[in-house]
């Protein structure tokens, strides 16, 4: 005390166990704020792992809904030629009913004509 020192450290087994607990309290604290990182590391990353393949599945499910819409439109065009195509032949059917045209029909196309009628076959493009 005669240097100016007026607080003396002691150095018994109570004020070691104290420092030796304090150090515990404290290596467990890291430990303890380690252990929460690490935790929420693994929650981010299963996180993260879930959005990637969410977004691998939406991907997958527009690149399919896109080739389904295609495939729509090409058959609706496909249909559509279809449904005119019939039109034209339900025509000819309903045509092929009547005398009048059927009698046309053979005359023009397989030069068919009457006793004495004398067919002349003229070219379609002549200028």
């Amino acid at each position: 005390m005669e240097n100016g020192q007026s607080v003396h450290q002691l150095n018994n087994d109570y004020v070691k166990k104290l420092r030796q607990s304090e150090q515990q309290r404290n290596q467990q604290k890291t430990e303890l704020s380690h252990r929460r990182r690490n935790r929420a590391l693994r929650i981010l990353a299963v996180f993260a792992l879930i959005a990637v393949l969410s977004f691998w599945a939406y991907e997958k499910n527009m690149a399919s809904l896109n080739k389904i819409n295609q495939q729509n439109a090409t058959t609706s065009r496909q249909l559509k030629a279809a449904n005119t195509k019939n039109g034209q032949l339900t025509q000819q059917v309903k045509q092929l009913h009547n005398d009048a045209y059927l009698t046309q029909l053979i005359r023009d196309k397989y030069l068919y004509s009457k006793n004495g009628e004398i067919v002349y076959n003229l070219p379609k493009n002549s200028k």
